[in-house]
């Protein structure tokens, strides 16, 4: 009843009102002035600190969220958000503040509620270098293509034109035709049908500056934080980015410690960029191998969003060619290594709606055998919507340029972040439905509390006291996947007052993790004293804390 009216109440959090804080990309001075404002107008719930600096000199900004009127906040449940891992996708970033600002600023009673229950802990810029250049990697030097050097390659404006876009070389072993319906559109040759490439298609504009065959394959910098996690990781050629070593970067080692220090953590969610869809982990995993009970409540959880929200929650698996299976990532890292319930919201993908429908119509057609490949059949609509939301602008024609290497190419394309950057009128749309389920998933974290609690006189100066530990909340004080990892910390249960001296059990009683509004078996003492008041406790990392005080006898 309790779950059912706190999504109730949640469900009203949207507001109306258009504020233009969530309509716009912030930068790093902006964002640092935001979060300074909100801790000196609200003291008593908002603290901030920094984590980490950055090789860029940036902050890595710490935000907790807490009523501390209703107790200290290291000792209750905690959710936290990320946002901005990967700094050519800012919208993640700005999801993250613009949760974190509905968050401290409503004056609903669920969100009221769920501030004094719970502590939302925020890092809502973890790559501020990243999201301030529109870049995914660091700019630590690294070595893409490991040839024993650093960043001697790296993509450039070979054209003059400002921009750095991509090229294609006319070549008979290539592997890539121009589209018949929108020639701005490349497609693989099929050769399984006997067709033949007609080009070479190269990713980026730029130089083989290093002279192996290559174009502007090592860029400068190019660790990529979400590869750079302690979990599966390993160093490899394809993809690049892992890094020297794990948490080998000042971000990633910050936030790895943050996870570590704050043991009330039990659900994580990263706001992302592009994709529209919920991932949860293990990213590669088949269903039926995610452990024990945690399949059900990843589901369930995924399941709330995608009501609360409008947005798909489809389970993804991630190791898909080219990229195969992911490793070092925050997500698998925060559930398998630490069983946290952890989740990746990708907010943004390509806006069908926004096409003309005769776009669409143009975009789906298919080809003499009656075959579409959907790859193509997205490049095309991006194009077509490019055209109507962008003026154009999203895309360069090719366009014929005389390369100092290559000879006679063409340089056009996409321009960065045209697909991976919402419109800023759009920001607002993409996070005002977050905190909703945010809340609701504060209704479901485990709480421990104490029933029962009584005692009764035995003769004699002997009193015995007993009581029983409940989770009263949905999720267990515990994952399958926590107790796994050695990672779940234990149910406590002390007795506790001045001059006692217990003669049967144990002052400090250690239980198993609690299920979902499981209740544990009665713990007895039995005590010698004068008549007193007794405190009985009872905490746990993921749970929070409860006591309860008894009168010996009474």
């Amino acid at each position: 009843m309790r779950l059912a009216l706190l999504f109730l109440l949640a469900s009203s959090l949207t507001s109306a009102e258009d504020d233009p804080r969530f309509r716009e990309y912030h930068d790093y001075a902006s964002l640092t002035a935001i979060l300074s404002g909100l801790t000196d107008k609200h003291p008593d719930l908002v603290s901030v600190t920094p984590l980490a600096e950055t090789k860029g000199g940036r902050k890595v900004w710490a935000v907790e969220v807490a009523d501390r009127s209703a107790g200290a906040p290291s000792e209750r449940p905690a959710i936290l958000i990320l946002g901005g891992l990967s700094g050519e996708q800012p919208a993640g970033a700005e999801a993250a503040l613009a949760v974190l600002l509905r968050l401290v600023e409503s004056t609903d009673e669920a969100t009221v509620a769920a501030r004094r229950s719970c502590t939302f802990y925020f890092l809502p810029r973890v790559h501020p270098d990243g999201v301030e250049a529109r870049r995914a990697g660091t700019v630590t030097p690294y070595d893409d293509d490991h040839d024993g050097l650093v960043d001697e390659d790296p993509p450039a404006d070979v054209d003059g034109d400002g921009l750095i876009v991509a090229m294609r070389k006319k070549d008979p072993a290539g592997e890539w035709l121009i589209d018949s319906v929108d020639p701005r559109a490349m497609r693989k040759a099929d050769t399984s049908r006997g067709e033949r490439g007609e080009y070479v298609l190269y990713a980026s504009e730029g130089l083989d500056a290093d002279g192996d065959g290559r174009v502007a394959e090592d860029d400068i910098g190019g660790v990529l934080l979400d590869r750079n996690f302690p979990i599966h990781w390993q160093a490899r050629p394809d993809p690049a980015g892992a890094g020297w070593s794990a948490v080998c970067e000042p971000e990633t080692r910050a936030v790895a410690e943050f996870f570590l220090a704050h043991r009330n953590i039990d659900v994580a969610v990263h706001y992302a960029g592009t994709g529209n869809v919920l991932y949860w982990p293990p990213a590669w995993l088949e269903e039926r191998e995610v452990p024990g009970e945690d399949v059900g409540i990843l589901h369930r959880l995924a399941e709330e969003y995608s009501k609360a929200t409008g947005l798909d929650a489809r389970r993804v698996r991630r190791d898909a060619p080219p990229i195969g299976r992911p490793t070092g990532t925050w997500l698998d890292w925060a559930y398998e290594g630490r069983g946290i319930y952890a989740f990746e919201a990708c907010l943004w993908d390509l806006p069908e709606g926004d096409v003309p429908a005769e776009a669409k119509t143009r975009a789906e057609t298919k080809d003499a055998e009656g075959r579409l490949d959907d790859a193509l059949r997205r490049e095309r609509m991006w194009l077509s919507w490019s055209d109507v939301k962008l003026g154009g602008k999203g895309f360069v024609p090719w366009h014929a340029f005389q390369h100092p290497t290559l000879g006679e190419v063409e340089v056009g394309g996409w321009r960065a972040g045209a697909r991976e950057v919402p419109p800023a009128e759009s920001l607002s749309a993409l996070s005002e439905k977050q905190l909703p389920w945010l809340i609701q998933v504060a209704g479901h974290l485990p709480r421990v509390e104490l029933i029962g609690v009584e005692s009764k006189s035995l003769g004699g100066g002997h009193y015995s006291v007993r009581a029983r530990a409940r989770n009263a909340g949905y999720l267990p004080t515990a994952s399958w996947q926590a107790r796994r990892a050695q990672e779940a910390g234990p149910v406590v249960v002390e007795l506790a007052g001045e001059g006692l001296i217990v003669t049967m059990g144990q002052a400090r009683r250690v239980l198993a993790p609690l299920a979902g509004g499981e209740t544990s078996d009665w713990i007895e003492w039995v005590v010698k004293s004068e008549p007193r008041d007794v405190l009985v406790r009872a905490w746990t990392p993921r749970a929070g804390r409860a006591e309860v005080r008894v009168r010996l006898g009474e």
